[in-house]
């Protein structure tokens, strides 16, 4: 509460930078096929990177939004 709209934002993008340096996939894991279609496991790595984002908002004290 009382975080201006900036500090949220900078916050947030500091969250989604690291969730994605977090995934960042090995070359070895980008060369093997696991049988899952493309478009899954891109479902798949955009859900856990929210999640990623959304623990380290509440890390950082934000609430979930409602």
């Amino acid at each position: 509460a009382g975080a201006g709209q900036t500090a949220i934002d900078e916050d947030e993008q500091r969250c989604r930078v690291e969730a994605r340096l977090e995934q960042q996939p090995s070359l070895a894991q980008t060369q093997l096929s696991s049988g899952t279609p493309l478009l899954d496991r891109g479902q798949e790595r955009d859900a856990q990177e929210e999640q990623r984002i959304r623990q380290c908002m509440q890390n950082k004290g934000y609430s979930a939004k409602r």
